[in-house]
C-alpha cells in the first residue's frame, strides 16, 4: 500500500493544480493506492475529468502503469509499510463506503489556510478532498498513522510523513508521538504494535 502524490507540471496540470501548487507547494494531489493496484481518492470535478469520463467526489480509480508513476516528475510514491501499516479489511469496507461522497472545495480551501496561515481545518459535513480523505482511511489501520492529523493539504501530508520516518524509538519525538498513538489506539478500541527502529529509518 502506498501513498501517492501528484507533482504540479506546467502545461500539464490544470489550472486547478497550479492554485493549489501556488498556495500550498509542488504536492497537488494524492491517493491512496492499495495492493491491487486501484487508487482511492477524491477528485474536482473538471470538465477535462468529466470529458474523459472520469468520476469527480471520492472514487476508486484503475491502477497506473509502471512507466507513469516511474516518472518523478510527475508521481511521488511513498510506501507505507515502512510505517508499519497495512490495508484491511475494514479500511477497504470503509473506503467503499465514501464512495459517490461529493468533493468539498470548502474542505480544501481551510487545508490552503491551514497550510499559509496555521488556521485550524474544520471537517465540513458533507464532502472530501483528496488528501483529506486518504488521511481518513488510513486511520482505519493499526499502527503510527492513527496519529496523523486532520485536514492536511497534500504537501502537508507528505511532510508529515517524512517528519514520521526521521523518528527513532530512543528519541523524546518518537516517545511522545508513541504516547499519542496508544491513547488514540485506545479509544478506537484498536491495538497498537510499536514499530521497530529500522522501520522508521529513511529508506
Amino acid at each position: 500500500m502506498d501513498l501517492l502524490f501528484e507533482q504540479y507540471k506546467p502545461g500539464v496540470s490544470s489550472s486547478y493544480a497550479a492554485v493549489i501548487h501556488e498556495f500550498c507547494g509542488p504536492d497537488v494531489h494524492a491517493e491512496l493506492r492499495v495492493a491491487s493496484g486501484h487508487r482511492f481518492t477524491a477528485l474536482w470535478p473538471s470538465s477535462a475529468q468529466r470529458a474523459a469520463g472520469v468520476p469527480s467526489g471520492v472514487a476508486w480509480l484503475p491502477p497506473l502503469a509502471d512507466q507513469e508513476l516511474a516518472d518523478p516528475t510527475r508521481w511521488k510514491v511513498v510506501p507505507l509499510e515502512q510505517f508499519g501499516c497495512r490495508e484491511s479489511p475494514a479500511m477497504i469496507a470503509w473506503c467503499n463506503g465514501q464512495v459517490g461522497q461529493p468533493y468539498s472545495l470548502r474542505a480544501a480551501i481551510d487545508a490552503g489556510l491551514q497550510h499559509v496561515l496555521g488556521l485550524p481545518s474544520p471537517k465540513p459535513v458533507l464532502g472530501w478532498f483528496c488528501s483529506e480523505v486518504c488521511i481518513a482511511a488510513l486511520k482505519r489501520c493499526d499502527g503510527p498513522l492513527l496519529a496523523l492529523p486532520d485536514g492536511l493539504c497534500p504537501t502537508d501530508l507528505d511532510q508529515w510523513l517524512a517528519g514520521l520516518r526521521s523518528y527513532m524509538p530512543s528519541s523524546w519525538q518518537y516517545s511522545r508521538l508513541r504516547q499519542r498513538m496508544e491513547a488514540r489506539a485506545e479509544r478506537l478500541g484498536l491495538s497498537f504494535t510499536p514499530i521497530e527502529a529500522k522501520k522508521m529509518e529513511v529508506l
